[in-house]
């Protein structure tokens, strides 16, 4: 009798981890160039992405979060992160050339 109950649960377990592997991820992965030319959502994206790091990836396994890494969330994190950067510094890069132009 228990042999049977645990051959039904493994076959639950079985098929509705089959049926999850065919679904397909409702996250696209979007490019750097996208985020550069969407600061705002890049700076939303990145802000969300950083509260996530803080808590559910750093409990992850070094394995894990490789995985992630290549996830679409994982991709659009570090496009994201890295676009919000670029565009800071580039701001701060123009701020420091209208800064410089008054001495002319």
């Amino acid at each position: 009798m228990k042999a049977g109950k645990a051959i039904w649960i493994l076959a639950i377990f079985m098929c509705s981890a089959l049926s999850a592997c065919g679904k397909t991820p409702s996250e696209e992965a979007k490019s750097l160039a996208y985020y550069k030319e969407h600061a705002t959502e890049a700076d939303t994206v990145a802000a969300k992405c950083k509260n996530m790091q803080d808590n559910e990836v750093s409990r992850m396994t070094p394995a894990q979060r490789l995985e992630w890494a290549g996830t679409p969330q994982g991709i659009n994190c570090k496009n994201a992160s890295k676009a919000r950067s670029e565009n800071q510094y580039d701001q701060y890069q123009e701020r420091m050339r209208q800064q410089a132009d008054k001495y002319r």
